[in-house]
């Protein structure tokens, strides 16, 4: 009898996620592109904001100029200048001769400074440009400037001491170092302190071209603006010595920034980390003023934080006073405090700390948020799965009626490489009363044929057919014709172990339950071996010479290769999957999926459920749950084992998987209201919780999780992420470990664990976004089967014998 002449059995609801009107798609098109128009507008006025200058620049804006001016200075040092005493004001200045007269002139304004005098005009001798320094410092003052930082360990405790002594002090802050700190910038301004520059990166300018080295000095003058609500026009070029680095004085010259050297050099950067400066004398002070060069970032600072209060100490008893440097800065120098920083000045900080910040941030927290996580469920599902898997060996189970009629339901499609295969392990089985029903679903190859003739042969096999309209369709067609209240369903590719069907069927009998589920197993994971023997049949029926045999080789090896990497990573991921965590959530009686390939299921439970539904492609998980809200037991049977053929390519991988995911979330979206409920146990408290957390936790870090390891990488911060790659992968292996002894597997799947995450990672984000998109979409999918190759090799019955006919 066809399908369609039995009523009442079939279930097709508008598939979960499926937009009738197709306005979904359109709404997200139209959100997307508001959103690409904001950003546009956005950037189109942030960006020329946060990219030009933000001091007044001089005369000449020119960014080649000062690379052109450097490119005329003779090497070597660059003759100083100095108005009178310890000058860290220090500026390039270009020499004028007029006959026997010679002055400083500013290079990019053209501005006179100075006429040079008789000695000066002596020491210049003919060179072009000179430092020019001014700024004389009072005597017996000392201004402590500290560079680097801010570093939430020593700048704190510096700030501390200063603090303690009533010190005040100025801070040349390195910008990213702001970005990540700017607290303490806030903190520095709030105790009284002076704040400059000290480029974005502590930057070598001979190294960057113009926009790159100019950025590092405007980027900081931002960062600085919006962190502490701060202006500065003062900087201080890295590693010091501006007279043997004067490209890096004229960029911030040229761009309006002055450039602060320092004249009392603690040397606190040449100790080793860890070095005692408790011993080391200080160098002496001459009761000249002083600008002291200390550092509160770049490396351990401890020491420098002893030194610090020496100084101080020593400092204050030979009559010393400190002060910022606001004594010697110009009016139009002096910082300023609560500018109100601009848009641009916010969107650069905000940009930085997304780069700088939150992957560092993000990384940190998803890295405890796995390692907590993960091995709390490794540590509760392997438990719980070996606990099941002892019970399971002491399990008593009902004495199993040899003659009881038990139906078995392929649903078949296109499946003419491997339905015999199929049909004759069913057949085999050792289970004898048997009604096996094949419900052709509108196959377009020899399906059909092979089908028919099949039935003609054996009487126990029934073979309807319909035009195609799906798996589920399909299913409930054959559970409408079935003669037993006990259905056995599997896929057409799908071969039985001898025991499997009567393994499945006897547990039908105990109070409760709805459905039982078998092991899947992947039998086609020995395809470099079926290769190798080929490519030998081969040699053998042909007398292929060794050079033919070569060639053969190396067309067939390499693609088995791959592919053979690809079956066993599933296997691996079958054998875990159902050997750890379905045999854990058994023990809680929290099963959330029967597979259909290999399940035995409650005939008159299924037609109480309306039949299997048409609006998920994951028919098994959707009834599965069903059956768990109509108060069934949903078990796992350990020793009903079934194997099935792996895509054995990457894109019939992902598009199984594809089909997978995406019907599970279909699943799961439809059944939410279990999700927390202890109506069901666990299974609506744990396992359907994990498995929708698993789904959008991921969904909504990926894109950062990607971007963090990136730049974490990139910034050589790799020690963490390779501790968490060991630690996953070493879970895993103790993971693999009990799967494949509890389900009696190969040793071999264990050289497969430290390589599984390889595919793993990029399979999930495929299938993460891919999903998404489906989701978005709205549109409707089919079975989209994949196609079978007949490479299944398992333990299998004898050939199909006479069975009983219901």
């Amino acid at each position: 009898m066809r399908p369609q002449e039995n009523p009442g059995v079939l279930s097709l609801g508008v598939p979960v996620f499926f937009d009738r009107t197709g306005r979904r798609w359109r709404r997200v098109l139209i959100t997307w592109l508001t959103l690409a128009i904001l950003a546009t507008v956005y950037l189109a006025v942030v960006v020329p904001d946060a990219l030009a200058p933000i001091q007044n620049q001089l005369g000449n804006t020119s960014s080649s100029l000062p690379k052109e001016i450097t490119a005329r200075l003779r090497q070597g040092a660059l003759p100083e200048l100095s108005e009178g005493g310890n000058a860290p004001l220090t500026q390039v200045a270009q020499v004028r001769r007029d006959g026997s007269q010679a002055y400083l002139i500013e290079p990019f304004s053209g501005q006179p400074i100075r006429p040079l005098e008789e000695w000066e005009y002596e020491l210049v001798g003919d060179s072009e440009y000179v430092i020019d320094r001014t700024g004389a410092i009072p005597e017996k003052t000392l201004m402590l400037t500290f560079d680097d930082g801010p570093d939430p360990t020593y700048t704190a405790a510096i700030l501390d001491v200063l603090s303690r002594n009533g010190v005040p002090a100025t801070f040349f802050s390195i910008g990213e170092n702001v970005v990540k700190h700017p607290e303490l910038v806030a903190r520095i301004i709030r105790e009284g302190h002076m704040i400059g520059g000290h480029t974005f990166t502590h930057a070598d300018f001979y190294e960057h071209d113009a926009v790159w080295d100019r950025q590092e000095l405007i980027v900081t003058d931002h960062v600085i603006r919006a962190a502490g609500d701060y202006a500065t026009s003062i900087w201080r070029v890295p590693r010091g010595d501006p007279a043997q680095k004067p490209l890096a004085v004229l960029y911030g010259q040229q761009l309006g920034y002055m450039q602060i050297d320092f004249t009392y050099d603690l040397l606190d950067w040449a100790y080793a980390p860890g070095q005692d400066m408790h011993a080391t004398a200080l160098p002496p002070l001459d009761g000249m003023g002083h600008v002291a060069l200390l550092h509160d970032g770049g490396g351990d600072r401890s020491g420098t934080v002893v030194m610090l209060q020496r100084l101080i100490d020593e400092a204050r008893n030979q009559g010393y006073s400190f002060s910022t440097l606001a004594p010697i800065l110009p009016a139009a120098r002096q910082p300023v405090k609560n500018i109100g920083p601009t848009l641009a000045d916010r969107s650069v900080l905000g940009f930085f700390q997304g780069i700088l910040v939150l992957p560092e941030h993000l990384l940190y927290f998803l890295f405890w948020f796995a390692v907590i996580t993960m091995t709390s469920l490794y540590v509760l599902y392997l438990g719980l799965a070996l606990v099941n898997y002892h019970r399971y060996q002491r399990y008593r189970y009902l004495s199993a009626d040899p003659d009881r009629l038990i139906s078995v339901v392929v649903p078949a499609w296109n499946e003419e490489g491997v339905i015999e295969k199929t049909l004759d392990s069913v057949f085999g089985s050792t289970h004898r009363n048997l009604d096996v029903i094949v419900v052709d679903d509108g196959s377009s190859d020899a399906t059909l044929e092979l089908l028919r003739a099949y039935e003609r042969r054996q009487p126990g096999l029934r073979v309807l057919t319909q035009p195609n309209s799906g798996k589920a369709v399909a299913l409930n067609a054959g559970f409408a014709a079935a003669r037993s209240d006990i259905v056995v369903t599997m896929d057409g590719d799908t071969i039985f172990e001898r025991q499997t069907i009567g393994v499945l069927a006897r547990r039908m009998d105990e109070a409760g339950i709805g459905v039982v589920a078998g092991v899947v197993k992947v039998g086609n994971r020995d395809n470099l071996q079926s290769a190798w023997q080929e490519a030998v049949r081969l040699r053998r029926d042909h007398s292929l010479s060794t050079g033919a045999f070569a060639m053969v080789l190396a067309r067939t090896i390499p693609g088995a290769l791959l592919s053979n990497i690809l079956t066993m990573w599933q296997s691996v991921d079958y054998v875990t999957g159902i050997g750890v965590t379905r045999m854990a959530e058994a023990q809680l009686g929290a099963v959330a999926i029967a597979p259909g390939c290999c399940s035995c299921w409650n005939r008159n439970a299924v037609l109480l459920a309306g039949g299997f539904s048409h609006d998920t492609l994951a028919e098994d998980c959707d009834m599965t749950l069903n059956f768990r809200r109509l108060g069934y037991r949903v078990v796992q049977e350990p020793r009903a084992i079934a194997w099935t053929e792996a895509p054995a390519t990457i894109r019939q991988l992902s598009k199984q998987r594809l089909r997978w995911s995406y019907g599970n979330t279909q699943a799961f979206r439809k059944h939410w209201r279990m999700v927390l409920n202890p109506r069901y146990g666990w299974l609506g408290m744990l396992v359907l919780p994990y498995a929708m957390l698993s789904l959008l936790v991921p969904l909504v870090f990926m894109p950062l999780m990607v971007l963090s390891f990136f730049i974490s990488v990139s910034n050589g911060n790799w020690e963490s992420i390779a501790l968490f790659a060991l630690f996953v992968a070493g879970s895993h292996f103790i993971v693999a470990c009990a799967a494949v002894a509890m389900l009696k597997e190969s040793w071999w799947h264990l050289l497969f664990v430290p390589v599984y995450r390889l595919v793993y990672e990029p399979l999930r984000v495929y299938l993460l976004y891919a999903g998404m998109l489906r989701i978005l979409m709205g549109r409707n999918y089919g079975w989209d089967k994949l196609r079978r190759t007949n490479s299944v090799h398992a333990p299998t019955a004898e050939p199909a014998v006479q069975t009983t006919v219901a």
